[in-house]
């Protein structure tokens, strides 16, 4: 994967490992971008489920005390 360098090939090319290393910490950006995104969705679903299940509550309630 490297290049060796150095006499007896005792150490890899900096720049390299210097590339594969800006490659991991990008994909490991872009990773953590969709982590947020997908969180955030899943949140926003979990927080409408919630409030859906409040307004049935309430309604419930609502015909119960209508209904002699």
């Amino acid at each position: 994967m490297f290049t060796m360098r150095g006499w007896l090939h005792q150490g890899y090319d900096a720049d390299e490992v210097d590339d594969l290393l800006d490659d991991a910490a990008e994909s490991l950006e872009q990773v953590s971008m969709w982590a947020l995104i997908v969180g955030s969705r899943q949140h926003a679903i979990s927080s409408r489920h919630r409030h859906r299940r409040h307004q049935m509550k309430r309604r419930r309630q609502s015909i119960k005390r209508i209904q002699p």
